[in-house]
């Protein structure tokens, strides 16, 4: 057909014919190859080709139960996602971190009571000691005494000046007072035992093993801290990407319904439940309802005569005693056709370039297919 539009382009102008009408090509409608880019079973067929339909009105319905449920699932794990964001945003990041100051606090004071009572112990059993030894040298002084009362009874009983009785009862106190020494240099033996232990193993593993504690709850506190952002930061992320996921779903289900891009009439749809839609396949033809156009090839000589947005006549061999008004919307910006040699005159005639007309047809009377003649002002 562009070969043919340029050999009578070409014909008349090289005649130089008076018609004014001295361009020819074919009217074109706008259309729209529609379908989905996800695929799938078709549910229904809404329309039939050669049917008027709306904008955005349904063409075809495909089966959509596997994208809801996906739609459903990422909607799920959005809400987690959120929940989890509101939680440590809101709260428990927060709380960790008091949680953790307060252990710590907890820790300090189990730390600083351990010192204190390892202390009070150690001054306890010095206290002990202290009075063990008291206690040894008042029962040493005691039995010094028995002994020394002993010894000046047995003389006075050897004597004959007091009776054996007598005798017998200082005997006794002696061995009791030198029992008595024995007892209390063995307590204080173990006083002085208990405060070397106290000393040596009780207060310092008590000591450690709180200041162990103490230290650990530092630690644990600092890691609180310094990962808390970080978990905001990747909770507020994983949400992000959750909602993201949920518009991809969304996009996906809506795919499932072919709609009209535009208002038009429907061609070539040839669907029926059942049938199985290929990705990115056209299922059927808008053709919009939209002024349509045609294309003439100008000659370089004619093309001083047609700039964008320049008004023309056009004049459809459907409608011979009806003229139109077309406007320039495109100038091809290189040559459609040139010879092999152009050598001659007539060989650079023959140079066109092709043209654009948008045919205003508010009537919508005009059919793509027709043929046209155009007239240049």
């Amino acid at each position: 057909m562009r070969a043919l539009a340029m050999f009578i382009a070409l014909s008349v102008s090289a005649c130089g014919s008076s018609n004014e009408f001295a361009y020819s090509g074919t009217i074109e409608a706008e259309s729209a190859a529609v379908g989905s880019t996800i695929g799938g079973r078709v549910v229904a067929v809404e329309v039939a080709a050669g049917q008027q339909v709306r904008a955005r009105e349904t063409l075809v319905t495909l089966d959509d139960s596997a994208q809801r449920a996906a739609l459903a699932q990422a909607r799920a794990q959005l809400e987690q996602a959120q929940a989890a964001l509101s939680s440590l945003a809101g709260g428990a990041s927060q709380a960790q971190q008091q949680q953790a100051a307060a252990q710590t606090q907890t820790a300090a004071a189990g730390y600083q009571k351990a010192t204190a009572l390892s202390e009070n112990q150690i001054e306890t059993d010095r206290q002990s000691v202290r009075q063990g030894q008291a206690n040894a040298q008042k029962a040493r002084a005691a039995a010094v005494q028995a002994i020394a009362d002993n010894a000046r009874v047995q003389v006075l009983y050897a004597q004959g000046a007091i009776p054996a009785q007598q005798r017998d009862a200082a005997v006794s106190a002696a061995k009791q007072a030198v029992a008595a020494l024995a007892a209390a240099r063995a307590q204080l033996a173990t006083a002085r035992s208990n405060l070397a232990a106290t000393v040596r193993d009780t207060a310092a593993a008590d000591i450690a093993a709180a200041s162990g504690a103490y230290q650990a709850a530092v630690a644990s506190q600092r890691a609180v801290d310094v990962n808390a952002p970080s978990q905001v930061q990747q909770a507020r992320a994983n949400a992000d990407a959750a909602r993201a996921a949920v518009a991809a779903a969304l996009t996906r289900l809506r795919e499932m319904t072919i709609r009209a891009p535009a208002g038009g009439i429907v061609q070539d749809l040839d669907l029926h439940a059942g049938d199985l839609v290929a990705p990115n396949a056209s299922v059927a033809t808008i053709q919009e309802f939209r002024d349509p156009f045609i294309r003439i090839y100008v000659a370089q000589t004619d093309l001083s005569q047609v700039k964008i947005g320049g008004s023309v006549r056009v004049r459809s061999d459907a409608f011979a005693n009806r003229t139109f008004e077309g406007a320039i919307e495109q100038i091809d910006t290189a040559a459609q056709f040139t010879p092999q040699n152009v050598e001659t005159r007539d060989d650079r005639a023959a140079v066109n370039f092709g043209v654009k007309i948008r045919v205003h047809d508010p009537d919508r009377v005009l059919r793509a297919g027709t043929t046209g003649e155009v007239a240049l002002r």
